[in-house]
């Protein structure tokens, strides 16, 4: 079987090569021979601009209008004032500055606590809490304010899930959820009212020496049947994931599937991927709530346990975006250069070709921790309703707030 070129710059993390290895993709310093092009870094100003038309990359043009806390906030914010009952799974935000007015008053009409995040904050930098009647003093950039949302308790510590979502294509659009993950737990009890027993980002848990890293830091998969021993019903936290990753998805499909037609469109295969992290909260009653989006969830591992995840995560993802071995082999066996033109008119005429994917695909799927979310039979008739209604909306969401040119052109925020 002819073995899969990947053509990227410096991978940033080892689970990245560890999972080509397993799939036994081989690195190529020329371009032109590679079907795969894969970016670890969280920036790639021309993504788009130099991939071939054979080529499958592994970053989705425009997705960045989930994975910017402002541009998600308005789109939740939309999607709810249409579907009410389905979007009821963000915390009530305002973008500041430019709803600083609205957010004052709400927060100082009783007694929440409120977290402020920058539009491009990670990593647990820049992050703010506000009470009622408290002064905020913002720099120029934009944040968000979210209501703060009260935890389920692991060992009386606020805790959270790192959900990984595999958008695997945008036309047609395919979502996967991957059946393990991340819990980010505090490192400091809820009864202290530190950072520590607020925020879960590990890497600021991290800092504080008298935890280990499993105390901050464990996989779904060994958390979630300690849960199920207390009589929590995992299955169903899995089912309203799978909702609700599908319907943040859908908000903003519509802007993405315009940039995915311009830098990447379909000839016989989906050209464009991307592993996104969800933070999902869940509440004192087990209800999800999606609290952001990750545009590059971190790949590095901290532990055995989660080096095997990670790697297993990234090699599956490889097997449903990229069971591409057939067009590698029709790449390779061309005497001369392949020009756009010649390529186009071999994938559209080579009916086999769409066939072979298909069926590898297939066969991966039934081998992988993902699950298959959309499209979802028991869904189909409501995300259908919910795509239509929304595909419909304009650019603009709110007077003086609206998706920049650069979103809809594919460029990376």
């Amino acid at each position: 079987m002819t073995s899969i070129l990947v053509h990227g710059g410096r991978k940033k993390f080892e689970s990245v090569q560890l999972a080509f290895d397993q799939a036994q993709m081989t690195q190529s310093h020329k371009k032109s021979d590679a079907v795969l092009v894969w970016h670890d870094s969280l920036k790639e100003k021309d993504t788009f601009k130099d991939l071939l038309i054979w080529q499958v990359t592994n970053r989705i043009p425009s997705i960045s209008v989930l994975t910017r806390k402002a541009s998600l906030t308005k789109l939740m914010e939309r999607a709810a004032a249409a579907f009410p009952s389905d979007y009821n799974f963000y915390p009530q935000s305002f973008v500041l500055p430019t709803q600083i007015d609205e957010f004052r008053k709400k927060r100082d009409e009783g007694n929440d606590l409120w977290i402020i995040k920058p539009d491009e904050g990670s990593l647990g930098e820049g992050i703010l809490f506000s009470k009622p009647g408290e002064e905020i003093n913002l720099t120029s950039e934009v944040y968000v304010a979210q209501k703060y949302i009260e935890s389920y308790l692991i060992e009386q510590k606020k805790f959270d899930l790192r959900v990984y979502a595999l958008v695997a294509s945008v036309k047609p659009l395919r979502i996967y959820v991957y059946r393990d993950g991340i819990v980010r737990i505090c490192s400091d009890s809820i009864d202290k009212d530190t950072l520590y027993s607020k925020l879960t980002n590990v890497a600021l848990n991290k800092k504080t020496h008298h935890q280990s890293i499993t105390e901050i830091s464990r996989l779904i998969s060994e958390v979630f049947p300690v849960l199920q021993e207390q009589g929590v019903d995992t299955d169903m936290i899995w089912r309203k994931i799978d909702e609700i990753v599908v319907l943040t998805v859908l908000s903003g499909i519509h802007l993405i599937s315009k940039a995915a037609d311009v830098h990447c469109p379909y000839y016989s295969y989906p050209r464009c991927f991307q592993i996104l992290g969800f933070d999902v909260l869940l509440d004192k009653n087990l209800k999800p709530w999606v609290l952001e989006v990750n545009y590059r969830p971190s790949l590095d591992f901290h532990r055995g346990p989660e080096r095997r995840m990670k790697v297993d995560m990234i090699h599956d993802a490889l097997k449903i975006c990229a069971p591409l071995q057939s067009v590698q082999s029709a790449l390779l066996a061309r005497k001369w250069t392949w020009s756009s033109n010649s390529w186009r008119r071999f994938a559209h005429s080579n009916e086999t070709l769409h066939t072979l994917i298909l069926a590898e695909r297939t066969h991966a799927e039934k081998d992988v921790k993902y699950v298959k979310v959309f499209p979802s039979i028991h869904q189909k008739p409501k995300c259908d309703i919910i795509f239509q209604t929304i595909a419909a909306f304009p650019a603009e969401f709110v007077p003086g707030f609206f998706v920049p040119a650069k979103y809809i052109k594919g460029g990376e925020a």
